[in-house]
């Protein structure tokens, strides 16, 4: 009996049979307990079902259009049950059919909504809030640096609308459930033609310009802006829009007079700027061109990038209405005669050709720096070192001719020669001197 209850109790071991009462009681418990987690499931998964079938057939009967576009975005009922309890903010189980149906236009201007940015910004975002940001933060700035809506100055229709309401979705206004509506259908069908009106930046920035600020831009004017500007797609304050492309339209302004400016001098002068010919010939530009009106269009033509419109207009006017004085520029002979007159005046005779010039030139360069623009600040010193070239070159070649002169006078021509002389004070004091001395 034991050998048979022993048998027995191996077979009991390999079938996972219980023991004793006990055993068999709580295995009969865990074996209800998974069935009815089994059925719990199975009745959880049939109510899911009926639920949802539930669902399709009341959107087939109350908004088929709304079915419709389930169907050709592949979107779940899931989905379509997810807006209506963030639209409905309340529990499935509190749903009455009226207030779903009254939600359904929105689920379905939203679901509308969502495939259209996805097709404008080739996205499969299943959250519109993510789509929207998407849009925003991540695609529109890499096709225009413009708000949008300064970009509907040159749409119209359809396309005008839908960017306008998207203008609108960007600054926080939700639009009307219309609204969305339509703008989802243009960007689910038409999304080529919202792309190509966002990216025309510079037929934007051209009329809007000539609208607000009376500029007239150029192609090349307008490309100049929009490469300038920041990025200003997502901003929303016109205020500070106006600001950004007002001072870089301003600038554009100033550098197209700085540049008529530079292009006037360099048409009377042959040269870049007044500091370039004056390098180039060795000579201030302002001893050649003299008085406060002259200075004033030296400075303006030499930084004329960094100079204010009014200033670089003025220049303008100084060169057309003293265009002759300034030709004078390209006149080397009499460039020469005006650095002798205003270093030398009373040796002017002394110089006999342009190679005298060339050497006086040379011999204030050594002495005074190659800056030839910082001379005008240090004549008494400029004039005191031509002072010293020219008794130099009187000793060299005047004296020899002088005396050689004399000697050819009779005594007649040499009393007269002194008398005019006389005239001079400095002569006369020195003519003085050895008169009294001789008489001694």
């Amino acid at each position: 009996m034991t050998k048979h209850s022993d048998e027995l109790g191996d077979q009991d071991d390999n079938h996972n049979e219980p023991h004793n009462v006990q055993e068999a009681i709580s295995f009969i418990l865990h074996l209800n307990g998974a069935q009815e987690e089994l059925i719990s499931k199975a009745a959880v998964a049939l109510k899911i079902d009926n639920f949802q079938k539930g669902m399709r057939a009341f959107l087939s009967s109350t908004l088929p259009q709304l079915e419709k576009i389930m169907k050709e975005t592949n979107t779940s009922i899931d989905w379509v049950v997810k807006r209506i309890k963030t639209l409905m903010q309340e529990e499935v189980w509190l749903w009455t059919e009226e207030a779903v149906e009254f939600k359904l236009a929105d689920v379905q201007a939203d679901l509308s909504l969502l495939f259209g940015l996805n097709r404008l910004v080739g996205k499969t975002d299943a959250d519109l809030q993510r789509a929207i940001e998407r849009f925003k933060d991540e695609w529109l700035p890499t096709k225009t640096k413009l708000p949008l809506l300064l970009l509907t100055i040159v749409s119209s229709g359809e396309t005008k609308e839908a960017i306008e309401i998207l203008s609108n979705l960007l600054e926080g206004q939700w639009p009307e459930t219309e609204a969305r509506l339509r703008v989802g259908n243009l960007l689910t069908n038409r999304p080529a033609a919202v792309r190509e009106a966002i990216a025309d930046q510079d037929e934007a920035i051209k009329a809007w310009s000539k609208k607000n600020l009376g500029e007239e831009l150029s192609e090349e004017d307008a490309r100049h802006v929009i490469e300038a500007l920041p990025i200003l797609s997502r901003e929303t304050d016109e205020f500070k829009i106006r600001k950004e492309i007002a001072e870089i339209c301003g600038g554009l302004a100033r550098t197209k007079l700085a540049q008529e400016v530079r292009q006037l001098w360099r048409d009377l002068t042959s040269s870049e700027s007044p500091l370039k010919w004056g390098r180039s010939h060795r000579v201030p530009v302002r001893w050649t061109l003299e008085g406060l009106k002259f200075a004033r269009l030296i400075n303006v033509v030499n930084q004329s990038g960094e100079r204010a419109e009014p200033e670089l207009k003025e220049a303008l006017r100084t060169m057309q209405e003293k265009s002759k004085d300034i030709e004078k520029l390209k006149d080397q002979k009499w460039v020469n005669q005006r650095i002798v007159e205003v270093l030398i005046p009373h040796s002017t005779d002394m110089i006999e050709d342009d190679e005298d010039v060339k050497n006086l030139k040379a011999y204030l360069i050594n002495k005074l720096g190659n800056k030839v623009e910082h001379w005008p600040y240090m004549q008494t010193k400029a004039r005191e070192v031509a002072n010293s070239w020219i008794q130099d070159l009187y000793h060299r070649k005047g004296y020899e001719q002088v005396t050689r002169n004399i000697e050819g006078l009779s005594s007649s021509d040499m009393r007269d020669l002194l008398k005019e002389l006389a005239h001079d004070p400095a002569i006369g004091a020195k003519l003085l001197r050895k008169l009294r001395n001789t008489k001694e």
